[in-house]
């Protein structure tokens, strides 16, 4: 069975390959649809853009895990890392230790998801393109945070597979990202299927039960 400390420590190391691909796709040009393409004279950016965004914003976020979790585990945030290749993936290898050093294990799952939300980050830059394909699902909001951010996964026809999840982005509230979550402290997902009376219904994974929005719209 796969663990919290299990999901840290895979995202850690995949964050470490996707810095490198990121670093290499941030100096090649990029087309406008997101593919390798000539340069246009007029470019705004020497390379590829949407690379050098995902690559600026692990690049920030890792080292300041890896601080707050010094500080809930040790008391003290520590020396500031000097911004290095060196220094981020000692980041990288201290935060899986770090996390399992948590008191509270909500606060290690918490790690996860931020960990996650950077690899899918990664991941979805068209260069690297190794992101799966959703779509918004019209007229519905997210049951737990309220936030219109449920996406339904597409297959690989582009249709509808009947699984939807909240992709609501973290916020941070006096000071804690905060993430969207299901009663089980997990982020909300759903499959389509039928109701007691036989409807088409959208099942939460925590038991919760709604009437199935239009998935095709």
């Amino acid at each position: 069975m796969t663990t919290t400390a299990d999901l840290v420590r895979d995202s850690c190391t995949q964050l470490a390959g996707y810095r490198a691909a990121l670093e290499y796709h941030v100096t090649q040009p990029s087309s406008p649809q997101g593919g390798m393409g000539p340069r246009p004279a007029d470019a705004p950016f020497p390379g590829d853009a949407q690379a050098f965004s995902a690559l600026m914003v692990i690049w920030e976020k890792v080292p300041r895990l890896e601080a707050s979790l010094k500080l809930a585990v040790a008391k003290h945030p520590g020396m500031r890392r000097p911004s290095s290749e060196r220094h981020f993936l000692a980041a990288l290898d201290a935060i899986p230790g770090l996390a399992a050093g948590l008191k509270d294990k909500d606060d290690e799952e918490v790690v996860a998801r931020i960990l996650e939300w950077l690899v899918d980050l990664a991941r979805a830059v068209p260069a690297i393109d190794e992101a799966q394909r959703w779509r918004y699902v019209r007229g519905r909001a997210c049951p737990y945070c309220g936030c219109w951010a449920l996406k339904v996964l597409l297959d690989a026809a582009g249709r509808p597979s009947g699984h939807v999840e909240c992709h609501a982005a973290p916020v941070v509230r006096n000071g804690v990202t905060v993430f969207c979550a299901d009663g089980n402290g997990l982020r909300p997902a759903a499959a389509m299927g039928t109701d007691e009376q036989g409807r088409p219904a959208l099942m939460w994974a925590d038991g919760r039960v709604e009437t199935a929005p239009d998935l095709d719209g």
